[in-house]
């Protein structure tokens, strides 16, 4: 039982290790975009193309 919970715990704390990087990655592209301004009214984007 002591075997199961700690491969619980382990596994809970690799999923949010995992969500965490993901979600900051996020966070910080959007804050990119937003100092950046890389794009401006009435421009295309087509993605897949870079």
């Amino acid at each position: 039982m002591k075997h199961e919970r700690a491969k619980t715990v382990v596994a809970f704390l690799l999923f949010s290790l995992i969500f965490s990087r993901e979600t900051l990655a996020n966070f910080f592209g959007g804050i990119s975009l937003l100092l950046d301004r890389p794009f401006t009214t009435g421009n295309y984007i087509i993605p897949g193309l870079g």
